[in-house]
């Protein structure tokens, strides 16, 4: 542990990526943005729990699927692996349950209904 805290020099401070991506909603539908790369086995699996979701309610449903392998698109769309739903993110961690995604398809398919 002790190696991995030592400074050999000083550096600039990073500056963290804040998530400030704005997907285009599209009036009747649900947007999924899925932003995964190859980093990540959790994102892969989450992406797979919300596609099998958005089955359920495809009429609804368009998905948005970015590439953030490289660095130009992660600065680009400042998100490494998330997964947004119209513009509320439901992943951006831990695995996810079907449960949680089909209560967040839900809400959104209840918003359209009623506009």
């Amino acid at each position: 542990m002790s190696i991995l805290l030592k400074k050999f020099e000083e550096v600039e401070h990073p500056s963290w990526l804040q998530g400030s991506f704005e997907p285009k909603l599209q009036k009747g539908k649900i947007v999924v943005s899925i932003f995964q790369n190859d980093r990540c086995p959790t994102i892969w699996r989450n992406a797979e729990v919300v596609r099998k979701v958005a089955e359920e309610f495809k009429e609804y449903v368009v998905i948005n699927e970015y590439d953030t392998n490289t660095r130009e698109n992660i600065v680009k769309y400042k998100e490494v692996g998330a997964i947004y739903v119209n513009k509320r993110c439901v992943v951006g961690g831990p695995p996810l349950k079907e449960e949680g995604v089909r209560k967040a398809f839900e809400e959104e398919a209840l918003k359209i209904i009623k506009s």
